[in-house]
């Protein structure tokens, strides 16, 4: 049982750190070429520039949320639960 958590735990780390390695490839593309990326989704889906930009950045908070929430609370948990306690 202890080998099965272990495997959950290393997967559940792996997900929160490609997790997190997307949201900043994600956050620095915007950055990086937020004029470009910003005005060709603008043009393809007839939205203006600042309902695009809402639209990217809630992304990138509700990304964050869902890694922190289904990955890193999860890894975290079950970290805890198999060190020994300190007496």
């Amino acid at each position: 049982m202890n080998d099965i958590a272990a495997r959950i735990e290393s997967v559940l780390l792996r997900c929160w750190i490609w997790g997190f390695v997307l949201l900043i490839v994600w956050t620095g593309a915007i950055l990086l070429l937020s004029e470009q990326i910003l005005t060709m989704h603008a043009e393809l889906f007839g939205l203006s520039l600042h309902e695009v930009q809402i639209v990217m950045y809630s992304g990138l908070g509700i990304w964050k949320l869902g890694v922190l929430l289904f990955f890193f609370i999860p890894w975290l948990s079950l970290r805890m639960m198999r060190k020994p306690a300190a007496s």
